[in-house]
């Protein structure tokens, strides 16, 4: 109930973008899916964009056209929901993939990413991601790789991809 009140108070002032932080965190599955049904009907009837922030990668499938993939508060990779999911090219990225379970893996360990998440962000020195990818080199420790061009409209920051288009 409270998200629905949330979402009727952001929507009284017409905006032309909603930007919603968690709006499914602690709520069962059929509240959930109640609640992004609310809001993709109203995004259609008024006619506004949404950011949708959540650690939820079913949600994301079910809900969003485009998706970006953060890490330590840097983007690791954008396109379209469908692009990186089915071709995710960021290690990272990839790594959220294959920590999805998948049909029919009940029981068996999920894969997780080794290492920890940076407790300063800020102070990290070229990629933030380079004291857990397995592919790191050098170059990733003290230059920040920029977002390279993928395909149209999928973009990914990291210098493994770098074949020369930056």
């Amino acid at each position: 109930q409270q998200q629905r009140v949330m979402i009727a108070m952001a929507l009284s002032c017409e905006p032309r973008l909603l930007i919603a932080d968690e709006p499914t965190t602690a709520l069962d599955v059929t509240i959930q899916a109640q609640i992004l049904r609310l809001l993709r009907d109203l995004q259609t009837q008024f006619d506004f964009s949404v950011i949708l922030i959540t650690h939820n990668l079913g949600v994301v499938a079910q809900t969003c056209d485009r998706l970006a993939v953060l890490y330590a508060g840097r983007v690791a990779e954008i396109g379209s929901t469908n692009d990186i999911f089915n071709d995710p090219q960021h290690p990272y990225t990839r790594g959220l993939m294959n920590a999805i379970p998948k049909p029919g893996s009940r029981g068996k360990k999920m894969q997780a990413i080794p290492g920890t998440v940076p407790s300063n962000p800020g102070a990290v020195q070229g990629c933030p991601f380079a004291p857990r990818c397995e592919f790191v080199m050098e170059k990733c420790r003290v230059e920040t790789p920029a977002l390279l061009k993928i395909s149209e409209g999928h973009l990914a920051s990291c210098f493994l991809l770098d074949d020369g288009r930056s």
